[in-house]
């Protein structure tokens, strides 16, 4: 049995899926995991390609998609969160009522994988996105057997890992609950591993926390502050330029799947109940954080109802409301040098294959040029 690995998400369903356990994860070169085959255990029973192909089906609702701008009530849960902490408050209630949420949390390496959560006090390991690409190992399989049960669930990952579960389970189950994000693409953990091998490096000290967008000095500066907890009770704080992971990711797509440079999975026909996300464009009084939450089913949207008042929300024009968001329609373009960079981090680092690589293709240069001269050009006319 193949499968075809550049359509490969690394989404592990298959694994999950095989009845004898031929299928195990590998990580590449690039530090991606891809499906490898024992082909000695395998029994060509088609259930790894059948599970696949069933990650594309579409899924309709009579549903209108509603989108708001949300957040949390709670001025600790809202800072604590990446966006306005509207996932927070959605699992919170999945939890009060007896249920489970499985999301992605660090392990003890800083790696990311899913973890299933069963209280309210464990809520802060699955918060906050990881710009990393999440192990979903065996979570299919612990998700049915939660399900089976009765038991509420709420799942939460990419866009694809909820269309992988959905196609693993192939059937509908009303205790269980999609939701995902609006991705701009999963990235290499050898990438994050190589940064915080060189900060540890230099500070002689073990990175314990990881918090991406961090957001002490405004929500809309986010995007490019990371905060790193050491060991020593110590913070590194990475601001704008000198916060080169971020830029490699969001700026230059340096370390991005590539799968994720030809999504299949873009819009709310893949399955999903709730899509979150940041809203960009809508400034807060405070600034610390706004949350787009599209409520895409009649379950989403009964659960939505639920926690309103633990909310602020405002309903939005559902096409305004993306419009800061492109990935919700766009793949991202991986850039040109990507494979040379994830090859020379073994040689030379994360920084100085950052400096030798981290560049943009000449367009972007030229945009950016003109766009200088422009915004030049409107300072001496005012003066």
């Amino acid at each position: 049995m193949e499968l075809d690995l550049t359509k490969c998400t690394g989404c592990c369903a298959c694994a999950n899926g095989c009845p004898v356990q031929a299928i195990t994860m590998r990580e590449d070169k690039d530090g991606f995991i891809y499906p490898y085959i024992n082909s000695d255990s395998c029994i060509e029973c088609g259930k790894c390609k059948r599970i696949c192909d069933g990650r594309y089906k579409k899924y309709t609702d009579d549903f209108v998609a509603r989108s708001f701008a949300v957040w949390s009530q709670d001025k600790d849960i809202r800072y604590e969160s990446t966006s306005g902490g509207a996932f927070s408050e959605f699992a919170k209630e999945i939890l009060s009522q007896g249920g489970v949420v499985a999301g992605a949390a660090y392990d003890e390496h800083n790696g990311v994988e899913h973890v299933i959560i069963d209280a309210a006090d464990k809520l802060s390991v699955i918060r906050q996105s990881k710009y990393v690409q999440c192990n979903s190992k065996n979570i299919y399989k612990q998700i049915k057997d939660i399900v089976v049960q009765g038991k509420l669930t709420l799942f939460c990952g990419t866009p694809c890992q909820v269309a992988a579960l959905r196609s693993y389970l192939d059937k509908e189950y009303e205790n269980l609950i999609y939701m995902d994000f609006i991705c701009l693409g999963v990235n290499s953990p050898k990438a994050l591993k190589a940064w915080l091998t060189e900060v540890e490096t230099e500070e002689k000290c073990r990175v314990n926390r990881v918090w991406f967008k961090y957001k002490k000095y405004g929500w809309h500066r986010s995007p490019l502050c990371t905060r790193l907890d050491l060991d020593n009770g110590k913070q590194k704080i990475y601001f704008d330029k000198d916060n080169k992971f971020m830029r490699g990711y969001i700026h230059y797509h340096l370390y991005i799947r590539p799968s994720c440079t030809h999504c299949a999975f873009k819009g709310l026909d893949h399955g999903t109940d709730v899509m979150l996300a940041d809203f960009w464009g809508l400034q807060s009084a405070d600034d610390n954080g706004t949350s787009l939450v599209i409520v895409n089913s009649k379950k989403g949207n009964q659960l939505f109802e639920k926690i309103k008042e633990n909310l602020y929300s405002r309903e939005e024009d559902f096409s305004r409301s993306v419009l800061g968001n492109p990935a919700f329609r766009e793949s991202a373009i991986l850039s040109k040098y990507s494979r040379d960079f994830l090859c020379s981090l073994d040689s030379m680092g994360f920084n100085k294959a950052y400096e030798k690589y981290a560049r943009d293709p000449l367009a972007v240069r030229f945009k950016n040029i003109i766009k200088g001269c422009l915004k030049a050009g409107k300072r001496i006319f005012r003066k």
